[in-house]
């Protein structure tokens, strides 16, 4: 910058001097000036560019994510009296441009296989944890049951009400306990180890403690409500 203030102060000079035409040397010196500015900006451009950010490269990398399969067994779908084949339907259908799975698929054991990446894990596990969040809200507005439930759903206490009929008992029941252990296997419990502890309590008297899904039981009509 000073070499081209120093050209344009020489130039300006011959003018006020009355000196039209320069002589070979001066004409020398002139194009060497020219020469080092013209240098020196192509040197100011290649280093503002070098200094622009990179593009990059917009291309969507889901489709190179790590995949891990959890694996929903059996014994979760009998709680409900359906089979693996019966509810992959309804887990297709929500699964809109792969939203939730990868993959989604019934195995050799009648186990339904989800396959999914640690984004959709995360995304799918909110999802279950809103839906027993739901369930816990409908079952006191429309059975008269109020569920208490632990931090990491291992432990669920369902206090019936008057108005609770035997028949609300088994649709909360199914509801929260196929949720609670999709939940579990999803968040890192292996397949055969799922479960939890469930107490029911009728006018301040446990009718029920046994650990799901590994007890067997029964309850009367009469003790659930009628």
């Amino acid at each position: 910058m000073e070499k081209r203030i120093t050209a344009i102060i020489v130039l300006i000079i011959f003018s006020f001097s009355g000196c039209a035409v320069s002589s070979p040397s001066d004409q020398r010196k002139q194009e060497e000036i020219n020469h080092q500015d013209q240098t020196t900006e192509e040197n100011e451009k290649n280093e503002a560019k070098s200094e622009e950010p990179e593009e990059t490269s917009s291309t969507d990398l889901t489709d190179t994510e790590e995949t891990k399969d959890y694996v929903l067994p059996q014994n979760i779908w009998a709680i409900a009296g359906m089979s693996a084949e019966e509810q992959i339907i309804s887990y297709k259908e929500e699964n809109i441009d792969n939203k939730y799975f990868k993959n989604v698929e019934v195995n050799d054991e009648q186990a339904l296989v989800l396959t999914m990446t640690e984004k959709q894990k995360e995304l799918y596990k909110d999802k279950v944890k809103l839906i027993i969040n739901e369930n816990i809200v409908e079952a006191e507005k429309k059975e008269d049951i109020r569920i208490e439930i632990s931090e990491n759903y291992d432990e669920a206490r369902m206090i019936l009400g008057e108005k609770t009929s035997s028949a609300g008992v088994q649709v909360t029941f199914v509801k929260l306990v196929t949720q609670i252990g999709i939940y579990q296997i999803v968040d890192g419990c292996e397949p055969e180890e799922w479960g939890i502890h469930l107490e029911m309590e009728r006018k301040e008297k446990t009718i029920l403690d046994v650990n799901v899904p590994k007890d067997n039981w029964r309850i009367s009509s009469e003790e659930l409500g009628g």
